[in-house]
């Protein structure tokens, strides 16, 4: 092993273990053990298995984009009785799949799944461990601008008690459901929330700043 190789190991390593003891401070505040989290993209999956959870959501390793998002969601237990079906279009080099009623449709991103079989069996066996009565929508919208007043009236007008937008946007007035952060700028690049911060605190996700374990226990 090379020099370089055994610091950048050994940086590594002692990541690991500083977040391994903050996922264990995460998890002994944790009340909730159950929750279903539904989130837009891979974040349901990093806080599941940061606090060391089931998956109890289909929304794990998938993304859509923030209008499909919302549409899914203002149907959603319409969309649940019906499966996904291969998108007409795999351009991505992942299984890319369609979520279609009467007169609405959802685009979703299998983005960690193999074959859209895998990921279809996956969305079957998690809708299963829903629990409507324990569920928590997180909405980040990750650019700098934020979305627009249209789409984020009718996200606080969803009938989910347990919601948030997480965004760099100032809203006027008192708007709520928000967690701004100041990373959304023109240097943001997708999926930085999910990514490590800076030393001193090179342990924790961008994500970590918001308190995602007091919401999961706000219930």
């Amino acid at each position: 092993m090379s020099f370089r190789d055994f610091i950048s190991s050994s940086k590594e390593c002692v990541l690991l273990k500083a977040r391994d003891r903050y996922n264990k401070s995460k998890r002994f505040r944790l009340k909730n053990r159950n929750p279903t989290i539904i989130t837009r993209n891979c974040m349901a999956g990093i806080i599941y298995h940061d606090l060391g959870l089931r998956f109890n959501s289909p929304t794990v390793n998938l993304s859509m984009d923030n209008e499909d998002f919302i549409v899914f969601l203002e149907n959603f237990n319409a969309f649940l009785e019906e499966d996904p079906i291969p998108s007409a279009e795999q351009k991505n080099g992942y299984p890319e799949g369609e979520l279609k009623l009467k007169n609405k449709s959802v685009h979703i991103n299998f983005v960690h799944y193999k074959t859209f079989e895998e990921a279809l069996s996956k969305w079957k066996q998690r809708i299963k461990r829903i629990d409507p009565d324990n569920m928590y929508i997180i909405w980040e919208v990750s650019n700098e601008y934020g979305p627009d007043i249209g789409l984020y009236k009718r996200f606080c007008n969803l009938p989910f008690k347990n919601k948030i937008l997480i965004t760099g946007k100032k809203f006027p007035g008192s708007a709520k459901n928000i967690v701004k952060m100041g990373i959304y700028n023109s240097k943001y690049h997708y999926g930085k929330i999910l990514e490590y911060c800076s030393f001193p605190f090179f342990y924790k996700r961008y994500l970590d700043r918001f308190d995602y374990v007091k919401f999961l226990n706000s219930k």
